[in-house]
């Protein structure tokens, strides 16, 4: 299994830790942990994550509908 660890800024929740706090060091993404992540995209606030059997998950700055979720604001 591919573990997948953030760190950096973490400005509207782009690391994917269900926080805004900076990581000085990797820290596991405990809400992957159990996935296959076969491709990693991350970008200034935001972030996004390929798993083996297709699904993508995304978290970091949702303005502009920019992860996907037209559903959701900015906020969420």
């Amino acid at each position: 299994m591919i573990q997948v660890y953030t760190w950096g800024k973490g400005y509207c929740g782009a690391l994917g830790h269900r926080d805004e706090i900076e990581k000085t060091t990797p820290e596991l993404l405990t809400s992957l942990k159990n996935q296959l992540v076969v491709q990693v995209c991350a970008r200034k606030r935001k972030t996004f994550v390929l798993v083996n059997y297709g699904s993508v998950y995304g978290f970091g700055s949702m303005g502009f509908g920019s992860l996907g979720f037209l559903d959701r604001r900015v906020s969420d």
